[in-house]
């Protein structure tokens, strides 16, 4: 199920990208080029938490990840 909703969101972007090159006049001869990465960014060591009550982390429960996709047509990046 996230896979296929990623790939969906992939889709959307990269038909958002085709939209924006045209309107920049990249030709359809220009290539592509993509990036994806994932990051984990989980603090190894206790935090301080703010909210309801401050207080120290005691464990990691969920992993926290960064992705970014980076997109670019003939030499020009989406941003």
């Amino acid at each position: 199920m996230i896979r296929s909703c990623c790939f969906g969101v992939a889709l959307v972007i990269l038909a958002a990208f085709n939209v924006a090159a045209e309107e920049q006049g990249i030709t359809q001869t220009s290539p592509l080029r993509a990036a994806v990465v994932k990051v984990d960014i989980t603090p190894r060591d206790s935090k301080w938490l703010s909210g309801y009550q401050a207080r120290q982390s005691d464990g990691v429960l969920d992993n926290i990840h960064h992705r970014v996709l980076a997109l670019e047509a003939g030499g020009t990046p989406l941003s």
